[in-house]
């Protein structure tokens, strides 16, 4: 069984984890997609071997510094550590939403869409502007338009590029006329990837108040100065690393603003704890879309979720995690 921990940074999902593997017997995969690396750790705020307290940790730090990881490549991992488990617990725990659906849900495998039907769609863009496209998703694929917000242009233009590209298709047989949208596509595709899957889920996520989650954030970033991340930074940079993929992630961007000089020591702190902030909301964002996930405020302690978990796991041990 996998227990995925999610839900935005700086919300304690790797200590509620280590206290639940400790507490049912589990192990640990990371999902966050700069902890993954080496080298990055102050600002990736991974966990130390002292915080791990004894528990087993995978993918946390093992692609070298300079190398890359796609979802795809983070999923074949993942499942290789699962498969290794024997049907053990694992504990998957992290902010990125695009981690946790590649491991529950697999790689959607995206439709071709022919160079004209992509043309078209930035033709009519050009035109008519966002709006009008986000309506004509409505009235086509309701289900995409709901989830699909007309600012987001690459994933309004990719529904619609599917659903125009479909047109006239040959119907599946015994599908409805869903079945020829980028959602019912894609529902479909997650229906029979979740029977195919090797293991059973359960999903918690956790919460702050924003007001709580600012001051925590404000301090980490406080406290991650203070550990070294500038050094840290420019210790990568002299490897030649400054555009690799981690150092442009929060805290990381902020560092080296500073370092080049766009942007005020003085002022790091601060813009390194607005940028987590809005990071904090786009991850909530995505993982609120997610009905499966049973959310948690984690300043009333681990509890709750505890207990929660505790109420599932015996029954699902006894037919088998």
């Amino acid at each position: 069984m996998v227990v995925f921990v999610v839900g935005p940074t700086a919300t304690g999902k790797s200590d509620f984890a280590i206290e639940a593997a400790l507490r049912f017997g589990g192990e640990i995969i990371n999902i966050d997609s700069v902890q993954i690396y080496s080298g990055v750790e102050i600002g990736a705020a991974k966990p130390t071997l002292e915080e791990r307290r004894g528990v087993a940790h995978h993918l946390l730090g093992e692609i070298p510094e300079g190398g890359t990881c796609t979802a795809g490549d983070f999923r074949r991992r993942a499942l290789d550590v699962i498969a290794r488990g024997g049907g053990g617990l694992f504990f998957a725990v992290g902010g990125s939403g695009f981690y946790a659906q590649a491991l529950e849900k697999g790689m959607y495998p995206v439709p071709e869409v022919p160079a004209a039907v992509r043309a078209s769609v930035q033709a009519d863009f050009d035109a008519v502007g966002r709006e009008a496209l986000h309506a004509e998703l409505r009235e086509r694929d309701p289900g995409s338009a709901a989830e699909i917000s007309p600012n987001d242009t690459y994933r309004l233009f990719r529904a619609l590029e599917v659903v125009r590209s479909l047109q006239g298709a040959e119907l599946p047989q015994g599908r409805p006329e869903e079945a020829l949208t980028w959602s019912g596509l894609r529902r479909r595709f997650e229906g029979e990837a979740a029977r195919a899957r090797p293991f059973r889920v359960l999903k918690i996520g956790l919460y702050r108040d924003r007001q709580v989650l600012r001051a925590a954030v404000a301090r980490r970033a406080r406290r991650m100065l203070e550990r070294g991340l500038v050094e840290e930074v420019s210790a990568l940079r002299a490897k030649g690393l400054g555009g690799w993929a981690p150092l442009l992630s929060v805290g990381y961007k902020e560092t080296q603003d500073v370092l080049d000089g766009r942007l005020a020591g003085d002022r790091l702190a601060e813009e390194i704890a607005t940028h987590t902030m809005q990071l904090a909301k786009r991850q909530m964002t995505w993982f609120r879309r997610d009905p499966g996930i049973q959310w948690f405020d984690a300043d009333r302690g681990w509890g709750e979720p505890l207990a929660w978990l505790d109420s599932r796991l015996p029954r699902e041990k006894n037919e088998s995690l």
